[in-house]
């Protein structure tokens, strides 16, 4: 009469120790995996930048941080000349109005072309910070971020000439629909805001696999600036092109 608790109490005692071996097993998985994440092996094998800047004093951070803001500073001086000149490069063609228009609608491009260069410069880093690309396989990654910059730009670019020409033309112009002037302030958005896309995508591996710093410090340089520069020169050298071709 006592056999079957007996086998009871075996059976409890074999799952006790299976649900431990179980656990244990589980256990040591997790903690192999976790120890031979690709971060932790580059933070094991290399100083990792992350690591030393917040590990570092004020000033030290201030020394890794004034370069990048100084190279800043000084290029874009550039577009600020293009910008100043740019109403007198325009105006023969468009009119006194719309240049001025035109160069208004600077700030917007550059904002957008901006927001397009620093979300993919924050992604990369992160993608950099947590293992998913390396320095031999990253530009798989950039491409496809890449793709979809270029049909981001698109979609607001048609958006940007639909506002430009048909809504704000009207209204400031005294009715006048003007698909000329938001076709080529389309194609300066379209162009300024892939070369945004382009610039934060790579910048960031360029500073951290190749020039072995920091991209969260230095990546205004390349992921802003530059994308100020050439924007600035496409806004306006390449509307006064398209536009002098229209005259023609």
């Amino acid at each position: 009469m006592q056999l079957p608790a007996t086998n009871d109490v075996a059976e409890e005692v074999a799952s006790s120790e299976v649900s431990s071996s179980r656990a244990a097993s589980e256990s040591t998985t997790d903690s192999e995996v976790e120890g031979h994440t690709p971060a932790h092996r580059r933070i094991k094998d290399t100083p990792d930048s992350a690591v030393k800047y917040h590990s570092a004093s004020t000033l030290r951070r201030c020394a890794t941080k004034l370069p990048a803001l100084l190279i800043t500073l000084f290029l874009e001086l550039i577009p600020a000349l293009v910008y100043s000149n740019g109403y007198a490069l325009l105006e023969p063609y468009i009119g006194e109005d719309k240049s001025n228009l035109f160069i208004a609608l600077n700030s917007l491009v550059a904002a957008v072309a901006g927001n397009f260069a620093l979300q993919n410069s924050s992604n990369m880093s992160r993608a950099i910070s947590i293992g998913i690309i390396t320095k031999d396989r990253w530009m798989g990654h950039a491409f496809k971020e890449f793709l979809l910059g270029c049909v981001l730009s698109v979609e607001l670019g048609v958006l940007f000439f639909v506002i430009t020409g048909f809504v704000i033309s009207p209204i400031l112009f005294h009715g006048e629909v003007d698909a000329t002037l938001g076709g080529v302030l389309a194609l300066v958005f379209i162009v300024s805001t892939t070369i945004g896309s382009f610039s934060g995508l790579i910048t960031p591996p360029v500073l951290y696999f190749f020039l072995r710093l920091d991209p969260s410090a230095c990546a205004g340089p390349g992921e802003t600036c530059f994308q100020d520069v050439v924007g600035s020169v496409v806004m306006v050298y390449m509307a006064q092109g398209v536009f002098a071709l229209g005259r023609g």
